[in-house]
């Protein structure tokens, strides 16, 4: 049967043809392992055969954006621990890491100084090995940064990129890493100390947002401004 992340793959979005084959999520630690049982074309279910461990993934597509929804649910006879990873999304890419351009925001903190640091806007090109923006600590989910980046995949001023994001108002974080020097890793996933689900219990995920687009930086903002204006945000 075709994955979710294969599915995408064959879709005329940039970028999505250099996405690795793989189940696009990581749940709990790395030794679990989850098999595809199920599909009809909008809908993926997999489970984890030893405990009963079952991740339905819903994947929508609006305009140039993909949405992953995921439910996780223990069908099994006994309680399921060891959750300590839940990244909706996790994919790689076969591209080389030096060449990706990253854009964030600062969150909205307050400060006794001016010119403010809220909101700016920063640029991060290269990485040594894990590049990552999160929620703080203390205090509110978006003071240390805005929970959504853009990142191009080459230096060139019309370079192919994307946008990723979560709908989440809790601790989170979204991290590239480089898995080698031909391949970059993309995860989004909320901020947990261990979790269990005991039999029948249900947990949805939030959703993870991730849009393409070609053009350059000012396409991806761009891009990404009428995503959240038009898809997003609330219309009053």
């Amino acid at each position: 049967m075709e994955t979710q992340i294969q599915a995408l793959g064959r879709m005329a979005l940039p970028l999505v043809g250099l996405i690795e084959p793989g189940n696009g999520f990581k749940i709990g630690e790395a030794r679990r392992e989850f098999c595809l049982t199920e599909t009809n074309g909008t809908t993926w279910l997999y489970t984890e055969a030893d405990t009963g461990l079952q991740v339905t993934v819903e994947l929508r597509v609006v305009d140039q954006t993909v949405i992953l929804s995921t439910l996780l649910e223990n069908k099994g006879s006994a309680p399921i621990s060891g959750l300590e990873v839940l990244e909706p999304l996790r994919i790689v890419f076969n591209s080389p890491p030096s060449r990706w351009r990253h854009i964030y925001a600062s969150g909205g903190t307050n400060e006794n100084f001016y010119p403010p640091t809220a909101y700016t806007t920063r640029e991060q090109t290269g990485m040594e090995r894990v590049f990552k923006i999160e929620s703080d600590e203390e205090g509110r989910s978006s003071n240390l940064h805005l929970p959504f980046l853009i990142s191009l995949s080459s230096r060139a001023a019309e370079a192919d990129g994307l946008f990723c994001g979560m709908e989440w108002s809790g601790a989170w974080q979204i991290s590239f890493w480089k898995e080698d020097e031909k391949r970059i890793g993309l995860s989004a996933g909320v901020k947990v100390d261990g979790l269990t689900l005991d039999p029948g219990e249900k947990l949805r995920l939030p959703d993870a947002h991730l849009g393409f687009f070609r053009g350059g930086a000012e396409a991806g903002t761009n891009a990404l401004r009428k995503y959240l204006y038009e898809r997003v945000c609330p219309a009053y």
